[in-house]
This record gives structure tokens, sequence and C-alpha cells, in this order.
């Protein structure tokens, strides 16, 4: 099947899909992914006659009507997430790093909701799996996405970025978290910045940690930015939480740390950048409570 037909299946089907042959949502069109472990295609007549509408299959499983055969599910997955991602004209930031992405993403979608109707990854759903997930499950009221970005091999980064178009970026560090994956800090430099050549050949905006020798190097070819450091802000105190001044205002933060609060920078700096008022933006990092201790 075509993509444009599939995505206009998708719409009529309420946008309802399931890679889980153990949960199937009643109409839901289900996309038999393979893994190490296991493998979908088995299980696809199975989720039909459990409910689901259809079932998206990349082996000869049957002859069923309700079989979509296509080359790689996967492949078409992601296929359909950016399709589905491109009917929306809005912000959407993409967040990567090597550390914080998780606490950012939550400040970011803290302070953003309370101006817009934001939808945000769930959980640590930042693979190539889970990040088409996070764009087919994005409703048609959203004002703004916040999609993170997760990589354990060279060239992961780019390919998410084409998926997901951000027209916002956030690189909260280069850290020896992925070294495991890839060897050096350099080579951990260069697989985040393609999150960063994403937004520069695509004329985006980024937001830059400029305490970060990394990203400040890494991000020299991109026009349209924002700086932010710590030396910038009056700080009160960071432990056993972060208290500061901003724009006249007090931000009293239950966070603790100076790493903290260089998240509450990123995510204050892209609230001030989409046009929040100063008291939206204190209100939304005031009200972020940290569910991973």
């Amino acid at each position: 099947m075509e993509l444009d037909k599939f995505y206009k299946l998708f719409i009529t089907q309420g946008f309802k899909y399931t890679t889980d042959s153990r949960n199937i949502p009643r109409g839901a069109i289900f996309f038999a992914l393979k893994g190490a472990n296991f493998n979908g295609n088995e299980y696809a007549i199975q989720a039909i006659k459990d409910g689901a509408s259809y079932a998206v299959v990349d082996e000869e499983v049957g002859h069923d009507i309700k079989l979509i055969k296509v080359e790689n599910v996967l492949r078409f997955m992601q296929q359909v997430a950016n399709m589905h991602r491109r009917a929306f004209d809005i912000p959407v930031i993409g967040i990567g790093g090597s550390n914080g992405k998780t606490t950012t993403k939550n400040l970011v979608e803290s302070v953003l909701s309370q101006a817009f109707k934001t939808h945000v990854t769930k959980g640590n759903f930042n693979s190539h799996i889970g990040v088409p997930m996070t764009l087919l499950d994005m409703p048609q009221d959203t004002e703004v996405a916040i999609v993170e970005l997760g990589t354990n091999h060279p060239g992961e980064i780019r390919d998410l970025a084409k998926i997901v178009e951000p027209t916002h970026a956030v690189i909260t560090n280069i850290g020896k978290e992925h070294l495991e994956g890839f060897g050096t800090l350099e080579a951990v430099a260069k697989e985040e910045s393609e999150l960063y050549h994403y937004i520069h050949r695509n004329d985006g905006y980024a937001f830059i940690n400029a305490d970060d020798p990394w990203l400040t190097r890494m991000s020299r070819a991109i026009e349209r930015k924002t700086s932010y450091s710590v030396k910038d802000v009056e700080v009160s105190q960071l432990v056993p939480s972060i208290s500061f001044n901003y724009k006249g205002l007090r931000v009293n933060s239950p966070l603790m740390g100076d790493y903290n609060l260089e998240n509450v920078l990123t995510a204050m700096a892209i609230g001030s950048e989409l046009g929040m008022e100063p008291a939206q933006i204190v209100k939304g990092i005031e009200a972020y409570r940290p569910d991973n201790n």
C-alpha cells in the first residue's frame, strides 16, 4: 500500500495503533515489528482475530484482506510517523545530549504547558522505535511538541532528526555516558552534533548552554540561536533547592545543583523564545516535580 493511502487509513481508524500483540485496542492498526528475540509477523493473524483493523507485516503470513505487506515494517512506521509530523505546522523541539535529557524534557513541558497544548515523549521512548511512536501519538490539537532523541550507535541522531524534523533543538551536554557505544568524547560530540547539523541546514533555532565548551564549538555555524549561562544568573542557593531572580521575579525550584540549574535555564530560554510571559515561565519551573528522585 502506498504511504499516503495508508496515512488516510490511519486517520480513518482514529489514529489508533499498537506494536504489542498482547494488547490490541479494538480497531487499532498492528505494526508487526521484529527484534532480536521476537517477530511480530508471527502474531499478525492473531492480532486481527483479537480486534485489530489491519496488521502491517513484512513477511508472508497468510492471505487475510486485513494484512498490509510492506518491505520493512519499522521503516514504514517511521515514514508514517514523519507524515503525521508533517501534518503539524508547529514548533517541534528536539532534545538530545549525553545526560539530563529527560529532566530537561520534563522541565520544558512543565513550562510550555502553561501557555500551549503540549505533546511530549513519554518516559525514555527516544529510540528508533520510541520516537516514531511519540509522533504517531501526537493529538491533532497539539501546539508544541517536545521530542527526546537518544542514541547508542553512530548515525542514529541523524536518522531520528529526519523523522522528527525539529524546528528547535537542544543538546544538554556532551558527556561520558555514551562512551561505551562511541569510544571517545569526540565521537559522542560528532554523533550529537547531527541535531545541530539538521537545524543549521533547515534554518532552525537552537538553544545553547554556553557553559559547555563542546556545545559552543559545535553550534558556531548556527545563526538563529539563544545562548545562556549560569554565570549570568544571580543565584541565592543551589542546595537543597534552586533559588534565583528572573526579570524581577523570584524563582524557587524544588530541584537542586548547578547541573539542574542548567536544565532550568534551558526551559526558561525556550519559553521566552516562544513568546511566553515571565510569570508563566516561573510558574512552570516551580510546578515541576521530579519523579525519578
